[in-house]
């Protein structure tokens, strides 16, 4: 989801600069020196007709189609890792992987930005406020801040092992996976920094 989101900012970002990226050719080519800027000026105008002619709306399109496709394929391999650990010989059918592997690109995306965002949330003073007032301390408010984001980063790890294998996996071997997964996912900067 976040990453349709950046990439529909960015179709939108692109054609409002096409003007931009007019003005950026024409300074690069005012800036060259004079016995490259003569062959340079020979070929602006083709450029120029190039980037006119650019429909920025459909190389926008085909660079989601990409995107949406490398997500696709990504979680396909991952389902495959999965399906080797779960000695699962069958891949799910081809509707039931588009079905599942949309639900995964919204789901985890949503929940790890959960898991970054509650943070933030919590640390803003009109809610520290509202929390003094009704007589949380704000020990209160920081374990709020310290657990809710590793309970969202676990519970996208969880919807993970459990979901995407093509096996019915247990609640608790799944919640166990999530929560050591996640735990990792979230100690690694620590440990690497």
């Amino acid at each position: 989801m976040t990453s349709l989101i950046l990439s529909h900012q960015l179709i939108i970002a692109v054609q409002t600069q096409k003007k931009e990226l007019k003005e950026r050719i024409e300074a690069s080519v005012l800036s060259m020196p004079s016995n490259i800027s003569l062959h340079a000026f020979l070929y602006k105008s083709q450029i120029m007709q190039f980037v006119d002619r650019t429909s920025f709306g459909y190389l926008g399109a085909i660079g989601l189609i990409f995107l949406l496709f490398s997500v696709i394929n990504m979680i396909g391999n991952i389902e495959t890792s999965f399906n080797d650990i779960w000695k699962i010989k069958k891949s799910r059918p081809a509707f039931r992987k588009f079905t599942d592997y949309t639900s995964m690109m919204f789901i985890f995306p949503i929940l790890l930005l959960a898991s970054t965002t509650i943070t933030a949330t919590l640390t803003n003073e009109k809610l520290i406020t509202l929390f003094d007032h009704v007589g949380f301390g704000k020990l209160y408010l920081s374990m709020l801040g310290l657990f809710l984001p590793v309970i969202a980063l676990w519970a996208a790890f969880i919807s993970v092992y459990v979901f995407l294998p093509n096996t019915r996996v247990k609640a608790l071997p799944g919640i166990i996976g999530g929560v050591i997964g996640g735990t990792f996912f979230l100690s690694t900067p620590v440990l690497l920094f």
